[in-house]
């Protein structure tokens, strides 16, 4: 929306107009309102800009990402808040192509990110009032030397019969006159394109390291099918087997950001966390949780990325998010959380636990085809949101000898099993305290 007065006692054109301005990008959309002044002459042009976006929506997120070992958070795009300064000489014309150079500055502020400031040179050519070509060349220490190029076109004509003519010709403000004073009238310029930054400005904010709420840097150690590196994300482990060997395996996630499939024993090592991208993910940072990048690849438990081969779990150690083909064991260790997969064994047992005081299964599908699907000896779990779909013996064992359990199954499901649903047994001096909620 604009404003242009043309003053003939002076030749000149003064001007006020104001904008609204929206950019989409791959992940974000801006919107901003700009404002401007202008002030045309025979000689010489003057013009100013200001562009200020949405406050609120100044920041748009970017996805987390990976960074050698690290995890990049709080990533964005940002609109910048600015204004553009610009001095002109009219040059000589020649041909009927009025040409103009032009000298300026301009700042931007990137709400926190670092601001910056630079000059710009620009070169103007009008052909025949049809059509305008701009060059420009601008320098600065955030976006460098640019270059840009433009190029506007018109079609005018006079509204011909059976339209009706209006009272007052308009002519003045589209064609320039053909007379000997065609030189020296600027009424024509009354409808030149307005000159300003037709776009939001961005820049963008690079994020920072995730740490823990402690402040130290999240370790991450990546497992990818055909790779035989150092555990970066641009040259990850090829095994999780490889990955555990490593000295910072036990305070580290072991991620396979891209799945696939392990034929190989997993040992998990105290302490050691390792997720699939199959589910969502995330970590607790200094900024609250996170997703990981690549996560949330499949909803449910069918999908997931398999393991072929048996898991022996760890004290404090995590699994989450996988399909494993083969046996699970917990043997005297403690603290451990596995969750989100599916435990299908052939040969055995499905899940085995003995001498365990604490740790957690949960939103699990087991089956067995030779054997329990769970076997509890002398232990406590928490076990929730299980379901046993077939077991060639019990859906689940529990045995208690000397030592008094406490035990509940929340949210069991178990079907197609040869043996018993729920076998319990005491055979110590040991008391078992077993609750069932929501098991069928």
């Amino acid at each position: 929306l604009a404003y242009r007065y043309y003053n003939t006692d002076w030749n000149r054109i003064f001007g006020v107009y104001g904008s609204y301005d929206y950019t989409q990008t791959d992940n974000n959309g801006f919107r901003q309102l700009g404002f401007g002044i202008e002030s045309l002459g025979l000689i010489v042009d003057f013009r100013g800009n200001l562009y200020l976006p949405n406050i609120y929506e100044v920041r748009g997120p970017l996805a987390n990402q990976f960074v050698g070992h690290n995890l990049i958070i709080n990533r964005a795009e940002v609109a910048m808040t600015g204004g553009d300064l610009e001095l002109g000489v009219n040059l000589p014309v020649i041909q009927n192509m009025r040409s103009r150079v032009f000298v300026g500055g301009y700042f931007y502020d990137g709400h926190g990110t670092g601001n910056t400031s630079g000059w710009k040179l620009r070169g103007e050519a009008e052909l025949n009032r049809t059509a305008w070509v701009d060059v420009a060349i601008q320098d600065d220490n955030l976006f460098g030397r640019t270059v840009s190029f433009g190029l506007s076109m018109r079609y005018a004509h006079r509204f011909l019969p059976p339209f009706r003519q209006a009272e007052q010709t308009m002519d003045h403000k589209f064609f320039r006159e053909r007379t000997a004073n065609s030189d020296v009238n600027i009424s024509d310029r009354l409808t030149d394109p307005i000159n300003r930054t037709r776009f939001i400005v961005l820049t963008s904010d690079a994020g920072t390291i995730a740490t823990d709420t402690g402040g130290t840097p999240l370790n991450f150690l990546h497992v990818q099918n055909g790779f035989a590196g150092t555990g970066t994300i641009e040259n990850p482990y090829g095994t999780l087997t490889a990955a555990l060997a490593d000295a910072a395996a036990p305070t580290s996630i072991i991620y396979t950001p891209h799945g696939g499939t392990f034929v190989e024993n997993v040992n998990l090592v105290a302490g050691a966390t390792v997720l699939s991208n199959g589910p969502a993910q995330t970590v607790t940072t200094q900024i609250g949780d996170q997703q990981l990048p690549f996560s949330g690849s499949v909803s449910g438990l069918t999908g997931l990325p398999s393991i072929v081969g048996n898991v022996t779990l760890a004290d404090d150690s995590t699994f989450s998010g996988f399909d494993v083909t083969g046996g699970m064991t917990a043997t005297a260790v403690n603290n451990f959380l596995v969750e989100t997969s599916q435990v299908n064994n052939p040969a055995g047992d499905a899940i085995v636990v003995a001498d365990v005081d604490t740790g957690e299964f949960r939103n699990l599908q087991v089956s067995s085809a030779a054997g329990r699907g769970l076997l509890i000896n002398n232990s406590a779990p928490i076990l929730s949101d299980i379901t046993v779909t077939s077991a060639t013996d019990d859906g689940i064992e529990i045995n208690t000898i000397a030592t008094d359990r406490v035990l509940a199954l929340n949210n069991f499901n178990i079907s197609g099993v040869a043996g018993q649903g729920i076998d319990a047994n005491v055979t110590g001096a040991g008391m078992l305290d077993l609750s069932l909620t929501g098991t069928t």
